[in-house]
């Protein structure tokens, strides 16, 4: 037994060791720095706590430039710290881009640095420089930067980074000593991935389909879709020879990511044991399982997907759905959104009994909340829903539910707090009232009186993979528009090059659209098929198929269902429409509309039903929104002058849409960069409507004033900043705003000059109507058969007229048109008249009665002209004033 000298000594010896240790580590010994009085500390912490405020106030606007360039003034190399690191990483994914958001990690990582240069393509968190630097940057950071990568749609990044951080994580936690496992404990919790980073990831492979890829910068040792070990070496020569030759690389070479590859992957690094113990790393809540059961209905994996919700069912104490429901409703409302999403899942294969059965069970499920909410006076704390009890405490999102039950945001003063709430309420209330909708939809086509397999045509197996490749278009995915209009997307100049692009479409419809589950059935039944997979046959089932397919296969796959001398891309690149509507050699071609940011898909599905004679196509950046949009176009019978496409609309608009080629682009209800953005502001923020896609919009458009864009929003203010963004657009001459004679039943809001020209842009108020290409089905007649919903035409239509959005209107829509130049003034409206029915023509579109010919015809009654006070005649003289002096001026 040694006595206590000697241990004194040890201890002695073992912390001059540790110093020595430490003081080696460093090439320059660490110089005392002067002592600091507590007033001065106090004024430093002021000083950050202000840094902070005013970087979160620019990233709240998605003033990146200026948000970066106050982040990396050198008046703030002493308060720089994570904390500020990580908000300017969040503005850099908000803004979608991600080269910075790199570069400021990249700084984080080399000692506090502001921001480095960084390669586009580079996979920084392999490099053997990084080591255990990770560490100083804080998860918030780095799940603000995975936030970038899933916004931006780059899955790969994403896929990669999220495997780097949890085996990091891991291997730094473990082969230490009880306490000092305890003490790393504490500071991993810090820097490990925990739920909301899981989620972040999740909720890209939700808004990004599955793609092929052949550079994922991985280190060696990672694994392909089969879980087999990627040969790199092979790997890299294919990639030099696809570089060299413009050949497809080889299947071995290929990995899967986003969509279900990257969810499963992550989901089985989140559940593997930590430490040999049973605890899986990742805890998961609600919106998890709601993210991963929503991923594998969206494939069409409706076992798999159920077999998860009986999980989460388990796992938040939820014994039986109609009996026992004491839970937090936020469980509830995900487990009816599965429900939702599992039925949605049947329905499309063609499955009606199990579709309505769990249509019925979400409505059972949902009543039973409104009943309890109804209860508790609304308040979701109180509610009591049975005699279960929850075993697990929800954590990380839903915000609507979480909100307002305090230790919310301290910066907010009790109205901003006060306002969140209501909204939350709103659009608590909202949801739950579009899920009860599409429930019953559900329910009601699975069990008509006439038998769904008579107007719903998943039942053909092989006909619904026909409609899937000729009705859907993946090319690429995120969840915000990037800062440049290139996106994802690649232009194909070559012929050869559209077999990668048919190879990795079919990929993406094999493994997120459930194109891989509808061919398994048709398999089964036809033998064609089966040769094209060299499958037996057998009595019971045919063997799987596989999960990577090569360009031949798909080829062969895509000739099968479609044709043989069907080419649904040109040359260029572009999708020939001809041949998807089946238009060619049946006489003129019919008038192509696009819907851009198309949402869920009602407007366009609505249009395209009291429109059958002309076609549409929605273009939607979100996988989970296209999959929405296609199963609307499917059971509601669209699918014939309708095809849904997933894609940025920049490189959608520049790759895939041929040059005059659109007569009509609508957008309704744009998603603002912000909701208060100061358009007076040089620096034009990351939004669908920027100025290189509007160009790239007016390229598309059909010439000689045929071709039109119409912009409907709620959002006053964005709306006059579209105005002042498509007024600079409109300086080259090939777009003309939409005149007031043309849009008699709009009210003129205000007029927007083009540049010293005396071309004007106008601003209009009004419903939404002929005149501007809406067709409206109030407007058909009753025995039309459609009725329009007076809630609202769209998901946000109906969101916004609840009152959740603070400054979206509830009953004003505001409407910006532009035309091409070099037409007739009253063309658009003849050609909206013309598609019109009879009773409809001889309505008033313009405000006066029409025949047949478009000419006008009885006689037009006298409206007694409405008497203007002497405030407004004062306003009107000003008006025309200026506008005669500034005619003055053009002319000189």
């Amino acid at each position: 037994m040694m006595d206590g000298s000697t241990t004194t000594k040890k201890h002695k010896q073992k912390r001059q060791k540790r110093s020595n240790n430490s003081k080696s580590s460093h090439q320059q010994p660490k110089q005392s720095s002067p002592k600091i009085s507590p007033i001065e500390k106090q004024e430093i912490h002021q000083r950050k706590l202000d840094l902070s405020q005013q970087l979160r106030a620019l990233s709240s606007q998605k003033r990146l430039t200026e948000c970066l360039q106050l982040y990396s003034s050198p008046s703030h190399d002493e308060l720089r710290d994570a904390h500020h690191g990580s908000i300017v990483v969040d503005c850099c994914a908000r803004c979608g881009d991600v080269i910075e958001a790199e570069g400021v990690v990249i700084g984080m990582l080399q000692g506090g640095a502001a921001r480095q240069q960084q390669e586009s393509n580079a996979y920084f968190w392999n490099e053997s420089s990084v080591g255990n630097h990770y560490k100083r940057v804080p998860i918030q950071a780095w799940t603000a930067l995975l936030k970038a990568y899933v916004h931006s749609g780059e899955m790969s990044k994403a896929d990669s980074l999220f495997e780097y951080l949890m085996t990091s994580s891991s291997a730094s936690s473990g082969g230490s000593g009880k306490k000092r496992k305890q003490n790393d404990d504490k500071h991993n919790n810090r820097n490990s991935p925990n739920v909301r980073t899981f989620n972040t990831l999740l909720r890209g492979c939700m808004w990004t389909a599955a793609s092929i890829t052949d550079d994922r910068g991985d280190e060696e040792g990672r694994k392909d879709a089969s879980g087999k070990n990627v040969d790199h070496n092979k790997k890299k020569a294919d990639k030099k020879n696809k570089q060299q030759n413009q050949q497809p690389p080889s299947l071995t070479a290929l990995i899967l990511v986003g969509g279900v590859p990257t969810a499963q992957r992550a989901w089985s690094l989140c559940s593997s044991s930590s430490s040999g113990g049973d605890k899986s790393m990742i805890q998961f809540d609600t919106s998890s399982y709601e993210y991963f059961v929503t991923i594998l209905s969206q494939s069409l994996r409706c076992e798999d997907a159920l077999s998860y919700l009986d999980r989460m069912k388990r796992d938040f104490g939820i014994i039986d759905n109609a009996a026992s429901l004491d839970v937090d409703p936020s469980i509830v409302e995900s487990m009816i959104v599965c429900l939702v999403a599992i039925s949605r899942g049947y329905v499309m294969l063609g499955n009606f009994d199990q579709g309505q059965k769990c249509a019925n069970e979400a409505l059972v499920v949902m009543e039973r909340l409104q009943s309890s909410l109804h209860s508790s006076g609304g308040d979701a704390s109180n509610s009591s829903l049975g005699g279960a009890s929850t075993k697990k405490v929800v954590t990380g999102g839903k915000r609507a539910w979480n909100e307002g039950k305090g230790g919310g945001d301290a910066d907010n003063d009790g109205k901003l707090d006060g306002r969140r709430e209501e909204s939350n309420k709103l659009f608590r209330s909202h949801r739950l009232s579009e899920l009860r909708s599409e429930a019953m939809t559900l329910k009601n086509a699975c069990g008509s009186s006439n038998h769904p397999e008579e107007s719903i045509v998943t039942h053909d197996a092989k006909y619904f993979a026909l409609l899937m490749m000729t009705r859907l278009f993946y090319f690429s995915g995120g969840g915000t528009t990037q800062t440049t209009t290139a996106g994802n997307d690649v232009k194909f100049v070559k012929k050869d090059d559209n077999s990668l692009t048919y190879q990795r479409w079919i990929h993406s419809l094999w493994h997120s659209f459930g194109l891989r589950e509808t061919t398994q059935r048709a398999v089964d039944k036809d033998g064609d098929l089966q040769n094209i997979f060299t499958l037996k046959k057998k009595k019971k089932t045919s063997k799987q198929l596989p999960d990577l397919l090569s360009a031949e296969l798909c080829n062969s796959l895509r000739q099968q269902l479609v044709g043989a001398n069907c080419n649904l891309l040109s040359d260029d690149g572009c999708l020939n429409f001809d041949t998807i509507f089946q238009s060619k050699g049946k006489g003129e071609a019919l008038p192509l509309h696009i819907e851009l940011g198309s949402g869920s898909g009602d407007w366009c599905v609505t249009q395209s039903k009291l429109n059958p004679n002309e076609n549409y196509v929605t273009v939607e950046l979100r996988a989970d929104r296209v999959a929405q949009t296609f199963f609307k176009c499917i059971t509601q019978n669209t699918w014939k002058n309708m095809c849904c496409v997933g894609s940025d609309c920049g490189s959608f608009l520049r790759d895939r849409v041929s040059s005059s080629q659109c007569r009509t682009i609508f957008v309704n209800h744009p998603e603002p960069p912000t909701q208060t953005y100061d358009s007076e502001s040089s620096e034009e923020p990351a939004h669908m409507l920027n100025s290189d896609n509007l160009r790239l919009a007016a390229n598309c458009l059909e010439g000689g004033g045929k071709g039109r864009l119409v912009i409907v929003t709620d959002n006053l203010i964005y709306a006059r900043f579209l105005c002042r963004t498509i007024t600079r657009v409109m300086a080259d001459g090939s777009l003309v705003g939409l005149h007031p004679s043309e849009a008699r039943d709009l009210r003129t809001v205000d007029s927007f000059y083009v540049g010293n020209s005396s071309s004007k842009l106008w601003l209009y108020e009004g419903k939404p109507s002929s005149s501007i290409g809406h067709f409206d089905a109030n407007q058909r007649g009753k025995g039309h058969g459609y009725e329009m919903e007076k809630k609202g035409t769209s998901y946000f239509d109906r969101l916004w007229r609840t009152g959740a959005g603070k400054h979206a209107d509830v009953k004003k829509r505001y409407i910006v048109a532009v035309c091409t130049s070099g037409g007739e003034m009253g063309s658009f409206s003849g050609d909206v008249a013309a598609h019109s029915s009879t009773k409809t023509r001889n309505k008033s579109v313009h405000g006066r009665k029409r025949t047949e010919n478009n000419i006008s015809s009885g006689k037009q009654k006298d409206k007694k002209p409405k008497k203007r006070s002497a405030e407004a005649q004062k306003r009107r003289n000003e008006r025309r004033l200026l506008k005669k002096e500034q005619a003055e001026k053009g002319e000189a």
